[in-house]
């Protein structure tokens, strides 16, 4: 009896001993491991950002000019019309022209010998600062009275209207009104936009780069190309100007046509619209994106047209090619010409690889922001393919 008392009541310390053990452990522990974790919001700071209408840049610009010591006129002038920026606060310096400067200036023969030399060490001296140079007329009468220079200079004549070179600086250099737009846009519903600057890619981090060549009936015309000298001489300077990692592959497609809706009925020359040729792209996704990663990718794709079909035309094509927003672009090559007519099959045809980057180069502008810029207020582009303030800005 006795035994059967202590046994029971081992059994209800045991049970006791394991309530509290749970009651001061077990619930605790439990508590602490499955709480959700709420952290403290800065609402008083959230609320403030709803005041916000706009934020500024500090943009610093250097007027050269020979009147700075003199009868100064142009730089109150720009002073007054540049303080009515919205995003931007710009501060103006004045000075007149150095020595040097003076001499580069009046040994010049044209306006790109001066850019090179003269442009180029006021960008590399003044980083990130746009620079406002007085120019002699003879110099600027093969383009307009304010004209863009390649680097981070802007060339007037004296007798450029001040309110002109302030419309360069804010609309063509600054790009004023599309930083508006998009900081407008962003406190807006997200609308679907036809917008070219969809078309963009990011301009930061890692993407690959994906050249492709297509040849349809290798065994009438055998297409080569040389893309590693290409790659070097065009589109890696092009290409290490902005900060962004590019992985560059390239590859020959044989026996692969592009399905183009009319192309298989009928023979003769063809012209067709990007519409199409998009619809034609889109069954070559597979073969195209063959190398496996998980950055964005560019394609870049120069297509050899079928023998039946050539020669091949895009609607409203100065270039042969089109653009696909984010995707890419695509020329198509067409080695029978009106001049050349007298082609004998099998044939063998090697690339114009100067006149294919030179037109990859200008759908990798477009594809990468770019802006473009009216010609005749711009010098000629460098061999880079883009201008020091294009990418600044």
């Amino acid at each position: 009896m006795a035994e059967s008392l202590q046994a029971r009541l081992k059994g209800q310390l045991a049970a006791l001993s394991y309530i509290v053990v749970m009651i001061v452990l077990g619930i605790p522990l439990w508590w602490k491991t499955t709480e959700v974790y709420r952290a403290v919001l800065p609402y008083d700071a959230i609320d403030a950002l709803s005041d916000i209408r706009t934020v500024t840049q500090n943009v610093n610009i250097l007027l050269v000019t020979p009147d700075a010591n003199s009868d100064h006129v142009r730089g109150p002038e720009l002073q007054k019309l540049l303080v009515n920026s919205r995003v931007f606060e710009l501060s103006l310096s004045v000075r007149s022209p150095r020595d040097e400067e003076t001499r580069q200036i009046e040994s010049s023969k044209s306006l790109e010998e001066l850019d090179a030399k003269l442009g180029s060490d006021l960008s590399s001296s003044l980083e990130g600062w746009i620079v406002l140079l007085e120019t002699p007329t003879k110099l600027l009468e093969p383009y307009s009275p304010i004209t863009l220079g390649n680097h981070r200079v802007i060339y007037y004549s004296s007798v450029a209207k001040s309110e002109d070179i302030a419309a360069e600086i804010m609309d063509s250099v600054l790009g004023e009104f599309s930083m508006i737009d998009m900081w407008e846009s962003s406190s807006k519903p997200y609308v679907r936009s036809r917008n070219s600057d969809k078309m963009r890619q990011k301009t930061t981090g890692e993407i690959d780069l994906q050249l492709s060549l297509l040849v349809p009936e290798p065994e009438y015309v055998l297409a080569s190309w040389e893309i590693k000298e290409a790659v070097q001489q065009y589109i890696q300077p092009f290409i290490q100007q902005f900060p962004l990692k590019v992985h560059i592959n390239s590859q020959i497609l044989y026996l692969t046509e592009l399905y183009i809706p009319g192309s298989k009925e009928g023979q003769g020359p063809l012209e067709v619209n990007s519409k199409d040729l998009g619809t034609a792209l889109n069954k070559m996704e597979s073969l195209l994106s063959s190398q496996s990663s998980t950055n964005p990718a560019l394609n870049l794709m120069v297509y050899i047209p079928p023998i039946h079909r050539t020669p091949l035309t895009i609607q409203g094509s100065n270039t042969n090619s089109f653009l696909l927003p984010r995707w890419g672009g695509v020329h198509i090559y067409n080695y029978i010409t009106p001049n050349n007519t007298n082609f004998k099959f099998p044939a063998k045809i090697d690339l114009d690889m100067e006149r294919i980057s030179g037109i990859w180069l200008g759908q990798l502008r477009s594809l990468l922001g770019v802006k473009t810029v009216n010609v005749r207020n711009a010098l000629q582009l460098p061999a880079v393919g883009v201008r020091s303030w294009e990418i600044d800005y």
